[in-house]
């Protein structure tokens, strides 16, 4: 979309009242049965913008419309979206908002401003016609968040953004998603070797509890969910619980394949600090009567990723869910992948 496309100029009229000693201006015909044809047209139901503005010079463009499409989205079928229209300007104030339902991959109309824009769209939470009456420009709606706990792995959050020039915003969700695809326990080089792990558990810890709306985080989080450990309290706050927690079953000799999908905001920490932990997935195990920690630091996760692991125990963990294992005690292997096409979004304007 080009938003510095300009109305034509040719013909153009307008009313214009002047006061003290000057006189009203009178407009040709045309312009008086153009002004009469608006108003009829305010009562139908479509979307316009209107606009209150003194007469302009001929060159200064007017309004756009865009039309919106998503692409490739079975996800989005239903859904609530929010378009925000922001100046591409240091100032970055708000132009317009639409929000609008996805129905066979068609979004309505959305109206803004001339000139350079910003153009950031997300799932809405349908919390009413006035979520964003506090939002003036970009920096205070990229500051608001996404709360953890609300979130749903079916329909997860969605956002982007795109600037003028760009015609596709592709729309993934705000959560990582990390997929145990299989186990395995070789203690061969132990005397405990034919011991198998029993009661495997496997869960997130240190996750953060919110995210901003765009996935655009400056500063660590400041509230966190399962801060050092499982707390019986945030995995019940949670709406989705197995989201953060599940149970694997035994873990043997003979390779198993759990399928099991766990889920956590990106908390953009690479270094552990105090108030700012890292990440981490942790498994938990019982092995001859003792239970032991194999706590796995997660670094630089993105969002709208999937991370598959294949994991080799070859020995006993910590005895601490925080410290993390020792190489020499288990074997990961990784593999990123998008999260799925379909739940991710090609909106086309």
């Amino acid at each position: 979309m080009d938003f510095s496309a300009k109305y034509e100029k040719k013909g153009r009229s307008c009313l214009k009242l002047s006061y003290g000693s000057e006189k009203l201006l009178a407009c040709s015909s045309a312009a008086i049965k153009a002004f009469l044809l608006l108003l009829s047209i305010y009562s139908c139901p479509a979307f316009f913008l209107v606009s209150c503005k003194k007469a302009v010079p001929e060159e200064e463009p007017l309004p756009l419309y865009a039309r919106l499409r998503v692409s490739d989205s079975p996800e989005a079928e239903g859904r609530l979206l929010d378009f925000l229209f922001f100046d591409d300007d240091p100032l970055g104030r708000l132009d317009s908002f639409s929000r609008t339902v996805c129905t066979d991959g068609t979004l309505t109309g959305a109206v803004c401003g001339s000139g350079k824009k910003i153009v950031a769209a997300v799932s809405s939470e349908g919390t009413g016609l006035y979520e964003y009456a506090d939002i003036r420009d970009y920096r205070t709606f990229a500051v608001r968040e996404r709360d953890f706990r609300e979130e749903d792995p079916a329909l997860p959050s969605l956002c982007g953004k795109a600037k003028s020039g760009e015609s596709v915003i592709r729309l993934m969700p705000l959560l990582t998603k990390l997929r145990i695809n299989s186990l395995l326990a070789d203690f061969h080089l132990h005397p405990y070797s034919a011991s198998p792990m029993e009661g495997v558990k496997v869960y997130l810890t240190n996750i953060p509890a919110f995210s901003p709306v765009l996935g655009e985080r400056d500063v660590p989080p400041s509230s966190w969910l399962n801060l050092g450990g499982p707390s019986p309290e945030d995995m019940a706050s949670v709406r989705h619980p197995e989201m953060i927690y599940a149970e694997t079953g035994n873990v043997g000799r003979e390779v198993v394949f759990p399928g099991t999908e766990l889920y956590c905001y990106p908390s953009g920490v690479s270094v552990e600090s105090f108030g700012a932990p890292l990440s981490k997935l942790v498994f938990e195990a019982v092995i001859d009567g003792r239970t032991w920690y194999y706590p796995i630091l997660l670094k630089g996760l993105e969002r709208g990723m999937t991370y598959s692991l294949d994991i080799t125990f070859t020995g006993k963990g910590t005895e601490d869910p925080e410290t993390p294992v020792s190489r020499e005690n288990i074997l990961i292997s990784t593999s990123i992948i998008p999260w799925t096409e379909k739940e991710n979004v090609t909106v086309l304007f």
